[in-house]
């Protein structure tokens, strides 16, 4: 793959955006090396997580400005397809079995920003500035920023952000809701890897549920959730036998 490292050690994907002489922007090239990953991810029972990254000191800054020339020369045909296909990248990426980590270190807007609030789990540095940005340059969000916001940040967050183009530095991010932790850039790899710790003993098949039940729940009433995780409570227990090894396990070494 041209534009992505990818590599997998010790039940963990790293996934790299490798384009910093275009400020790790999206084209259709990026798009298809993060759909083999995705292949890759969903064939590999093994993995527990995925971090998402990048070379530099810019996460993602959307769609390349060269390639959004043909976009606007051709909405129908070029950019709404791309769009389209971006929007299902994001929900694959929901979709994964595994814990997804996005371990921004810098600048992060529009298809950034989409790609960032469709991870699990967000971890970045003090240095860092996030914004959805559409707004700013005339357009509106096409993969999926205001749904996603407006269910992980409330409504008052979300129009601050979408509605003024309000970009998030340092701890900022954190107190948003859109990250788990602030870090200085040193630190960054060490408090991924306490998420990867806490991950990688984890039981894949419960691990996918329970992501799955997360997700769904959001979006759900509350009675129809509480119905769905019983069903889900049932059908695990009753499907996968060896779901109290686990429970063992954590009993041996609780004594």
């Amino acid at each position: 793959m041209d534009t992505i490292k990818w590599e997998t050690r010790d039940k963990v994907g790293y996934l790299q955006l490798q384009r910093p002489e275009r400020l790790n922007s999206l084209t259709p090239a990026v798009l298809d090396d993060l759909e083999r990953v995705l292949d890759e991810v969903d064939a590999d029972p093994v993995l527990r997580a995925v971090v998402v990254s990048a070379v530099g000191n810019v996460f993602c800054v959307g769609m390349d400005t060269a390639f959004l020339h043909e976009c606007f020369a051709d909405v129908p045909g070029v950019f709404v397809p791309f769009c389209e296909r971006y929007h299902r990248i994001l929900r694959r990426i929901e979709a994964l079995p595994v814990v997804v980590v996005a371990a921004v270190d810098g600048l992060a807007r529009a298809g950034g920003f989409e790609l960032l609030i469709a991870c699990d789990l967000v971890l970045a540095t003090t240095r860092s500035r996030i914004a959805d940005h559409h707004i700013v340059f005339g357009m509106i969000p096409g993969a999926g920023a205001t749904p996603r916001a407006t269910r992980k940040l409330g409504q008052a967050r979300t129009r601050d952000l979408m509605l003024t183009g309000r970009w998030l530095q340092g701890t900022q991010i954190a107190e948003y809701g859109i990250a788990i932790e602030v870090v200085e850039p040193d630190l960054l790899d060490s408090a991924v890897e306490q998420v990867l710790e806490r991950v990688r003993p984890l039981s894949g098949p419960c691990l996918a549920r329970m992501k799955r039940l997360v997700n769904v729940c959001a979006d759900i009433p509350l009675s129809e959730g509480l119905d769905l995780e019983f069903a889900e409570f049932v059908d695990y227990h009753a499907t996968e036998p060896t779901s109290a090894d686990g429970f063992y396990r954590w009993a041996e070494r609780a004594r």
